[in-house]
């Protein structure tokens, strides 16, 4: 009896894991909506057998006008940082590249953003670009039904009055 839970619990454990890892996502998971200068992270595992050469984070757009920006970009001796602007400066979107993440590895990218003051899940579209030239782009709906590239999703909490 022991063995068979023992054999479940891996069973779904390592399917969860596997899940958690067959794509790119953002941490923090979740944070206070509104805090400003919040530790960010893009992790991104290669998912084939060929190496990603470039990486390419979207702000959403919305958490422009509800004062969520981006403003610091982790410098990487390894990538080319290319940050993109709309026309009153705001950051829309940070592209990396110019190096080469293996097979079977990850890469993490270190940010610091203001966080918008909005509640719920937030989704980010993340782009992943192979040395073959094929993209694949993390961009779906995550709260669809049999979602195959689904956008990271941050979740954002209303702040606690003190």
């Amino acid at each position: 009896m022991r063995y068979r839970i023992f054999l479940l619990f891996l069973v779904f454990c390592g399917g969860f894991s596997a899940q958690t890892l067959a794509h790119s996502v953002v941490t923090p998971i979740s944070a206070t909506s509104g805090v400003k200068h919040q530790p960010f992270s893009l992790t991104a595992p290669t998912e084939g057998e060929i190496p990603c050469v470039k990486y390419r984070l979207e702000v959403p757009p919305e958490w422009k006008i509800a004062g969520g920006q981006i403003d610091r970009v982790e410098h990487d001796p390894l990538w080319d940082i290319a940050v993109e602007r709309d026309e009153d400066g705001w950051i829309t979107s940070v592209t990396w590249s110019g190096s080469e993440a293996p097979d079977y590895s990850f890469v993490r990218f270190n940010l610091i953003v203001s966080l918008p003051n909005l509640t719920g899940l937030q989704q980010i579209k993340i782009w992943q670009t192979y040395s073959d030239g094929s993209v694949v782009g993390w961009v779906e709906d995550r709260t669809g039904e049999d979602v195959a590239h689904p956008a990271a999703g941050l979740t954002l909490t209303a702040a606690r009055e003190q």
